[in-house]
């Protein structure tokens, strides 16, 4: 959500956002059609961003699954949509801020160096989810027991609310498909 409300309002969203994740834990629901009117039907809304990661699929791909989720979707969707559709894995747009995994990894003013891939790279990591987790344990300094019992999977959630720019974003392609997205239903809409 914090990438989403910094983009509306960096592109110039000319009313008041009110974010709010669909949360469709509990639903058993597996397919994207069905989740997608889940979500409709849960959340009113006047835009609905559908997230789901390119990885081997492709954006073409996945463009193509959403559109044809929506067609099937089993209740009226009468709302718009934008997709997010990043190359590998949204991870990898956590990658941007040292200080941020410090943050979320509980050890803000830790010192061990973290290396983090070159922004230019980011897109062309094979496991961003892996390399995230790796800076996370690494940036906790916890050592011995109490590195084997840390689990980073619990932490990456507090990145995003850590990072208040997230302009460096702007150089990868998918987040420029997302940003042109958002600036063409914004002039449709406003």
């Amino acid at each position: 959500m914090p990438i989403i409300n910094w983009l509306l309002v960096y592109s110039g969203v000319p009313v008041a956002i009110q974010g709010e994740w669909a949360d469709l834990s509990g639903y058993s629901a597996k397919s994207l059609e069905d989740r997608l009117a889940r979500a409709v039907d849960l959340y009113d809304c006047d835009l609905l961003f559908i997230h789901r990661d390119a990885e081997a699929q492709g954006r073409e791909d996945r463009l193509s699954e959403i559109s044809v989720a929506i067609r099937r979707a089993t209740m009226a969707f009468e709302c718009d949509y934008i997709p997010i559709i990043p190359i590998r894995m949204t991870e990898a747009w956590l990658l941007i801020s040292e200080y941020a995994i410090r943050y979320a990894a509980e050890n803000q003013n830790g010192t061990v160096p973290l290396a983090l891939p070159n922004l230019s790279r980011l897109e062309s990591l094979s496991d961003p989810k892996e390399c995230l987790y790796g800076l996370l344990r690494t940036a906790s300094q916890k050592t011995g027991r109490r590195l084997r019992e840390f689990k980073p999977q619990r932490f990456v959630h507090r990145i995003p609310d850590v990072i208040d720019d997230f302009f460096p974003l702007r150089i990868l392609s998918s987040f420029q498909a997302l940003e042109s997205d958002v600036r063409e239903w914004i002039s449709r809409s406003y």
